[in-house]
């Protein structure tokens, strides 16, 4: 099973899938029943063109569904799906504390095949009622622009950056208005190579996440990216 959990795009440039959609956009789903648990029942409806789902998020009910495959295909399709707000409808109520829909962040999304989109789990959080108090955890993606502005680029130089590559930078995000798809790092405003916190243009209501293995990492204004020369260069 492969898991779409990188949170990485496609290539480096920042203006794939430009338009941004609308939070309107809405995905029909269905309950699934405890006769329909299990990985052999899974795949029953996996040949039926339906993927099974679940919910969760926000101290709110873990719940099973399931989705139509071609439904559900256009959302994922795009290169920044897991940061892109949808609302998620049920038919008679998601859950006993819950109305017929929700908005949700389609956070995990699991593949048989990358090539084909042959998904075969999908994991939808829910935005939470009160963000302000209980944010959601973003991973966002940095991409790097204007690198041929550093002479030591341009001398067969990179960029290096100074996360984990393919996870990003861990945000918390509080306005479901400006959820970042990603994080513009303009090479221009770096200083001797170097990219620091106060360098990136952070969407209002966004902020960085204190769970770093190092805690100076979270602490004032950290680096983000640092050109590294070639030898002989």
């Amino acid at each position: 099973m492969l898991s779409k959990r990188l949170c990485w795009s496609r290539t480096d440039e920042p203006h794939l899938d430009p338009e941004v959609p609308s939070p309107d956009r809405v995905l029909e789903a269905a309950h699934r029943g405890s006769e329909l648990y299990g990985q052999r029942r899974c795949k029953t409806l996996r040949e039926q063109k339906l993927v099974p789902c679940s919910l969760l998020g926000d101290r709110l009910p873990f719940v099973s569904l399931s989705v139509k495959l071609e439904e559900l295909t256009p959302f994922i399709k795009r290169t920044h799906a897991q940061r892109e707000l949808l609302t998620l409808r049920v038919e008679g109520g998601i859950s006993p504390f819950e109305g017929e829909s929700c908005y949700v962040l389609p956070q995990e999304i699991h593949y048989d095949n990358y090539r084909n989109f042959k998904v075969l789990h999908v994991q939808f959080r829910r935005w939470p009622r009160d963000p302000e108090r209980n944010p959601i955890n973003l991973a966002v993606p940095i991409i790097f622009v204007n690198k041929e502005s550093v002479p030591a680029v341009k001398a067969g130089g990179y960029v290096h950056e100074m996360f984990e590559v393919g996870r990003g930078l861990k945000c918390k995000v509080r306005h479901r208005e400006h959820i970042p798809r990603f994080l513009l790092a303009d090479m221009r405003k770096s200083v001797d190579g170097d990219l620091r916190l106060e360098h990136l243009d952070m969407p209002p209501g966004v902020t960085i996440r204190k769970t770093y293995k190092n805690p100076k990492r979270v602490e004032g204004n950290f680096l983000v990216g640092r050109v590294h020369r070639v030898r002989g260069g």
